[in-house]
């Protein structure tokens, strides 16, 4: 019998994550734990492209949302991870930049890659974010172009599927990728009475910051964090753990 995990992204969210995780064997149930509204782009956007010397975003949503705002493609982006940098070469951009990482290694890339006197940086991000990258960037003297291009709002309860899986503990283990979504995962079990499913499970968690958030006064049954914030990562120890490598 092949193990569940429920993946705290909606199918369309978790992108390449949705093959790599039923070619390993694990069924995976997917949650969205934020719901996702893009605005559309300033009337002058083309204007502020042009005084830009490269795009910098922090999730896939930001990297859609400029793909949408633009046919053009000549600007240099840099992007917080691998995952979001594919989204960036699908849509046909060319000089693409992978931090690898998190905002901090987003930030040190800027400052590798980017000059102030070169340009402005436009920067798409969503309207609440768990690390704004605009001050620090200011501070370090580059004109920042900052652009709320969408919002990620709480969902307000599991789908029927996921709600029953966790009230029946059949689901084994639950892998959470955002601070904000993982803080939401604890209000909606809280919401169902189901911690105790938690309690049985173990958590996977992109980050430090995610795995923080997630036991904020839950307890889990085993927490383990990617080695680096990044879909390989989380597959490689998802597969670890389906082999039963973690005691607990």
């Amino acid at each position: 019998m092949t193990r569940r995990v429920l993946i705290g992204r909606s199918v369309a969210q978790a992108g390449p994550l949705v093959e790599q995780v039923a070619r390993a064997g694990i069924t995976g149930i997917y949650q969205a734990l934020l719901q996702v509204e893009r605005f559309p782009p300033p009337p002058d956007f083309e204007t502020r492209l042009d005084e830009a010397q490269a795009a910098v975003v922090t999730s896939t949503n930001a990297m859609a949302q400029l793909g949408a705002y633009t046919r053009r493609r000549f600007l240099p982006v840099l992007t917080v991870g691998d995952g979001t940098a594919r989204i960036a070469r699908k849509l046909g951009f060319g000089d693409v930049t992978s931090a690898q990482g998190d905002g901090a290694a987003l930030l040190e890339l800027c400052r590798q890659r980017l000059r102030p006197k070169h340009g402005k940086i436009l920067y798409l991000r969503a309207r609440e974010v768990a690390q704004d990258l605009a001050p620090a960037l200011t501070a370090d003297g580059y004109d920042v172009d900052a652009m709320i291009a969408y919002a990620a709002d709480p969902v307000r309860q599991f789908r029927p599927p996921v709600e029953r899986g966790l009230k029946q503990v059949s689901i084994e283990a639950t892998v959470l990728f955002s601070p904000r979504g993982a803080a939401n995962f604890v209000s909606l079990v809280r919401q169902a009475g189901v911690e105790y499913a938690c309690a049985g499970m173990t958590l996977i968690a992109f980050s430090p910051a995610v795995a923080a958030a997630a036991t904020n006064d839950m307890i889990w049954r085993l927490k383990l964090v990617a080695e680096k914030p990044t879909l390989p990562a989380v597959l490689a120890i998802l597969e670890q753990w389906r082999d039963g490598k973690f005691a607990g």
